[in-house]
């Protein structure tokens, strides 16, 4: 689902998103906080870009790389971050849920007038300047609340951060999905898709934040990083152990019958530490799908098994693989093949 843009009902701020069919849906801004545009994740970049160099993209190419294409306007704000090599393409839906804290415990005062007042307060102990939050059960549910405080720092004490956080609200008002860009160098960790030369961003976190300002006088601040790691930085973790070699066939990872024709005697048993389960309740094929995916796109472990049912004796075999040799000689294959797919489709 796309969100397209904010309406007001009742005088309450309301999401429209757009469904592929072009069936429009009507949302409170705290109800999709965990929606994705797309339901795969395909590849991860993790990469360190300042703010202020970012562009601005077109929301309907977006959209589109998504299928979505009925009805979309231009009132989500839609970034554009130019590498060397590759367009990431980012909605600001994806970098505000980042960027502002866990979603489930800021997003009422995030849409509210001076909401970020309402959320904490300051304290000036001496020449010491912190803050303190809102005494709310919601916040139980955030990992660290010490992570959320310093994050509320920065939002408080810099203004450009300051600006970000009541821009959201005013952007809102006026029916659009987006927020000032603070002054800032972050840290990120996208995962996304590929379409040329084109990386479409399905999820984001911002791992660290080098503020580009100094803060208020009298705020006192002599921190120069910040880390943001209450988002999932299993990502970046997990993207140092991908394997590059690797490549996917229409952002499809798993294996076609006549790669796994060639596979299936390479990734054979060869023990019986090698089998999950006593009995196996998996196949083999499958167990070495979940291996290439991971491998492939970067992605955690344990993404890998929300995404996909019986995964969790993959990373054994990987392991068992790649200590003897097999797992070169799969991805040889793997890389031969698609790579012959890949001039094919071109051609």
């Amino acid at each position: 689902m796309w969100l397209d843009r904010f309406e007001r009902f009742d005088n309450n701020l309301t999401l429209v998103g757009l469904e592929k069919s072009g069936q429009a849906k009507y949302l409170s801004p705290s109800e999709p906080y965990k929606s994705r545009p797309g339901n795969s994740l395909s590849a991860a970049i993790t990469l360190r870009t300042s703010l202020c160099d970012w562009e601005r993209a077109s929301p309907r190419e977006y959209a589109a790389a998504f299928d979505i294409e009925s009805d979309v306007t231009e009132h989500h704000e839609t970034h554009l971050i130019l590498t060397a090599r590759t367009r990431i393409v980012l909605p600001a839906w994806l970098l505000q849920r980042a960027m502002f804290g866990p979603y489930y415990c800021i997003t009422e005062f995030l849409y509210a007038k001076n909401g970020l007042e309402q959320l904490c307060s300051p304290i000036l102990n001496g020449n010491k300047f912190s803050v303190g939050l809102a005494l709310r059960k919601e916040f139980g549910r955030a990992r660290n609340t010490t992570e959320l405080a310093q994050r509320m720092e920065w939002l408080y004490a810099y203004p450009t951060a300051y600006r970000a956080w009541n821009s959201v609200y005013r952007f809102a008002s006026s029916g659009r999905i987006g927020f000032e860009l603070p002054s800032a160098e972050v840290l990120l960790s996208v995962h996304g898709k590929h379409a040329g030369d084109t990386f479409y961003a399905i999820s984001v976190d911002i791992l660290e934040l080098n503020p580009l300002e100094r803060p208020l006088e009298w705020a006192k601040i002599d921190r120069e990083r910040y880390v943001f790691s209450s988002g999932n930085i299993q990502y970046m973790i997990a993207s140092k152990t991908r394997d590059p070699r690797l490549m996917p066939i229409k952002n499809e990872w798993d294996m076609t019958d006549q790669e796994w024709s060639l596979i299936a005697p390479i990734a054979s048993y060869r023990s019986v530490a090698d089998r999950p389960g006593r009995p196996s309740g998996y196949a083999l094929r499958d167990v070495v799908n979940g291996a290439i995916l991971k491998m492939g796109t970067g992605i955690a472990w344990s993404e890998v098994w929300n995404q996909r049912k019986g995964f969790s004796a993959s990373p054994m075999l990987y392991r068992r693989m790649k200590a003897d040799g097999r797992w070169d000689q799969i991805v040889e294959v793997l890389a031969s093949s698609r790579q012959k797919t890949s001039l094919h489709c071109s051609s």
